[in-house]
């Protein structure tokens, strides 16, 4: 071969290797855009499993659980394996109105961390009611009313007790005119940027792109023939703690366990990072791989050398704060964890990278469809 054919076929190589990596990039990123604006606050997580299903392909077998978590499964004559992710965000209900048509809050699940109402004072809400979303304001007196001795501990101010939503009635009569009852759902404000590096930030982005991941990656793989026996799940109630569970985990997914008896279970979620430091997990430096067990399990080596074959970074580590994964780790021998790495969690700026999602995504789909011969 000629230098100027060497070079042309060099080429080729190329593009179709960029052309493939942009296309997975714009399937996650599409998806992330279908799903991001759909409210799911636990316990309401009908719009976001309703738009799922959807955007499911049709000749698929789709069944819901009393919860409203969405199963997609396709037969096959291997074991059963089971993806599974979450599909609620954190968000509030309306506690009470007060004669001047001022709503209180109240949590369906527990805040994360002390700081997290401060988040939104000033921003844009919705009640969700039966005649359609009502838009509303969170407000808070202002810290220029309190005295000194109450500044130096501003926080403790910042705090759901003390915010009112404002939706710009006068009275509690008219509040209930427009449709808003205690226990009526309400959502943050949900804004997406576009950032450098292949980022995007919003509200609860990195749940939405959980979502959205495994929605591209079950539509090319179920449309594969070898890939044998596959659940694929969004999980409601990832983040209500199950009473009396050990270790602490949510109720979707003690409930998923229970229904799915899976040879291997891979759960899908996000893990915060506290700083970009090299040493540290990042972003933009591939999916964190997860084990139960000390000593590396098969599917974990089989994930690992999947990555390896196929060039694809994978970053590690040996714990994860996830309600999801701690309802299937009483079966530790068959538990892995692909966690997406997320900046600034539980914030309106949670931001995730593009990169990160595409490289789980190319290898959950070659671990799922090459898995006959591992």
């Amino acid at each position: 071969m000629n230098s100027n054919r060497l070079f042309v076929f060099m080429f080729g190589i190329l593009c179709v290797s960029t052309l493939s990596l942009t296309g997975g990039q714009e399937d996650i990123k599409g998806n992330i855009e279908e799903l991001f604006f759909v409210p799911s606050p636990t316990g309401y997580e009908h719009q976001l499993a309703e738009k799922v299903i959807q955007m499911l392909p049709d000749e698929q077998k789709v069944s819901q659980d009393l919860l409203g978590s969405v199963f997609v499964s396709k037969e096959g004559d291997l074991p059963l394996w089971s993806v599974m992710c979450g599909l609620d965000e954190r968000g509030y209900i309306v506690g009470g109105v007060d004669p001047q048509g001022y709503i209180t809050l109240d949590r369906v699940v527990p805040a994360p961390h002390a700081m997290f109402d401060s988040f939104f004072s000033g921003h844009p809400v919705k009640v969700w009611t039966e005649q359609g979303p009502v838009q509303g304001v969170l407000a808070i007196p202002s810290l220029h009313i309190f005295q000194w001795g109450e500044r130096e501990h501003f926080h403790e101010y910042f705090s759901l007790e003390k915010m009112k939503l404002d939706i710009g009635a006068s009275s509690r009569q008219e509040v209930l005119e427009r449709g808003i009852q205690n226990c009526s759902p309400v959502t943050l404000g949900q804004k997406m940027s576009s950032l450098s590096k292949h980022r995007i930030a919003g509200y609860s982005m990195g749940a939405k792109a959980c979502a959205a991941l495994l929605l591209t990656t079950a539509s090319h793989v179920l449309a594969e023939e070898s890939q044998g026996k596959l659940t694929f799940g969004w999980l409601a109630q990832t983040l209500m703690v199950s009473r009396g569970s050990r270790p602490r985990a949510c109720v979707g997914g003690v409930r998923a366990q229970k229904r799915l008896d899976s040879s291997q279970t891979i759960i899908v979620d996000t893990v915060p990072i506290q700083s970009e430091n090299e040493e540290d997990i990042s972003l933009g430096r591939g999916p964190v791989l997860l084990d139960a067990e000390k000593e590396k399990t098969k599917g974990f080596r089989m994930i690992q050398e999947k990555a390896r074959q196929k060039g694809i970074l994978v970053q590690t580590t040996e714990k994860a704060d996830s309600l999801l994964w701690n309802a299937f780790s009483g079966k530790q021998d068959n538990l892995i964890g692909l966690f997406i790495p997320v900046r600034f969690a539980a914030s309106p700026s949670e931001t995730v990278d593009i990169k990160d999602l595409q490289a789980l995504n190319q290898l959950l789909e070659s671990v799922l469809t090459e898995r006959r011969n591992p």
